[in-house]
């Protein structure tokens, strides 16, 4: 199973021209979509410098192929991360930390060090999701106004994303909810050829337990090798 680490920062351009274009000649309150054309989102995705939250994603497939779903657990404080999920109903836990990456299994009191490069897609800055982008490709981002998402004010989006591979142009659409007070995205619904794709958090705290963010003592350490065997 590969870890989920995730984020990248994003610039922002365009941020604050399309933030005034959007206000001029409009009512109180309202706000006019802004279209953008670039190959690096508008808004912000950097997770909080401390922050704990639980990441749902789902995945329904246009064919007759299975949809999957995943709970992860997220604990962050600076260069410090924590991520939990569960790999044939045991839970695992990957942590990055300043001495090293690590995988534990917190049932049976083990863990194993991440020796060579990591297979996350972990960088220390935030989000890789489907609107960052480094290929050849070409996205827009229409800015659809303010949202209110369980209480929350969010700043909704629209992402429209161009792609060649081999000849073969390729399209997928995100909506994209921005949570203003965290400066990151707290749910995309992404459709594309192969299938629609979900992603939510809940439960965001900006106080965590440092504890969660250690290697609990008592726990031995293990190959690799050995770690992989007990979760298959």
């Amino acid at each position: 199973m590969v870890s989920r680490w995730s984020i990248l920062t994003i610039i922002l351009l365009f941020g604050f021209a399309s933030f005034a274009c959007s206000k001029g000649g409009q009512p109180a309150g309202q706000t006019s979509p802004a279209l953008i054309v670039a190959s690096t989102p508008p808004f912000k995705t950097r997770e909080p410098e401390t922050y704990q939250a639980v990441r749902s994603i789902t995945f329904a497939p246009t064919n007759e192929g299975q949809s999957s779903s995943a709970a992860i657990t997220i604990v962050k404080d600076g260069d410090r991360r924590r991520e939990e999920d569960k790999s044939n109903g045991k839970t695992v836990v990957y942590l990055d930390l300043p001495a090293g990456s690590f995988v534990l299994l917190p049932e049976e009191k083990i863990y194993a060090e991440i020796v060579g490069p990591s297979t996350s897609s972990a960088t220390a800055e935030g989000f890789e999701e489907g609107y960052v982008h480094t290929a050849p490709i070409q996205s827009t981002y229409e800015n659809l106004g303010t949202e209110s998402l369980n209480g929350t004010t969010t700043t909704k989006y629209k992402v429209t994303v161009n792609s060649a591979n081999n000849g073969n142009v390729t399209q997928s659409e995100t909506l994209i909810w921005i949570d203003d007070g965290l400066g990151m995205p707290i749910k995309s619904v992404t459709r594309s050829a192969s299938g629609t794709r979900n992603m939510e958090l809940s439960q965001v705290k900006l106080s965590i337990d440092k504890s969660l963010l250690e290697i609990p003592k008592g726990f031995q350490k293990v190959e690799m090798q050995v770690l992989q065997q007990r979760i298959r």
